[in-house]
């Protein structure tokens, strides 16, 4: 699960959210997607999720936990607002 799962930042900057996997998908690997990269963009960094505010507007960041023989076991979201730069 993300936490937090809501994120309001500014253009150029950067917030994090973790990411906790339960114990018996504890060795998944971790990916992420933005639904609009022109407006924030994310990477994970360890067990966290690295978010960029690009340019006003929002966007769905999609994390998805997958186990070692390439099923899925979960998916959750991030709702990002990015607000203009100061």
């Amino acid at each position: 699960e993300a936490d937090p799962d809501t994120i309001s930042i500014k253009a150029g900057e950067k917030a994090f959210s973790a990411i906790t996997l339960t114990p018996i998908n504890s060795t998944a690997t971790l990916s992420v997607a933005s639904s609009a990269t022109s407006y924030a963009t994310a990477k994970v960094v360890g067990s966290s999720v690295e978010i960029t505010g690009v340019a006003e507007g929002s966007a769905t960041i999609t994390v998805t936990a997958t186990d070692q023989d390439g099923t899925t076991t979960h998916t959750d979201t991030i709702s990002v607002t990015v607000a203009a730069a100061a």
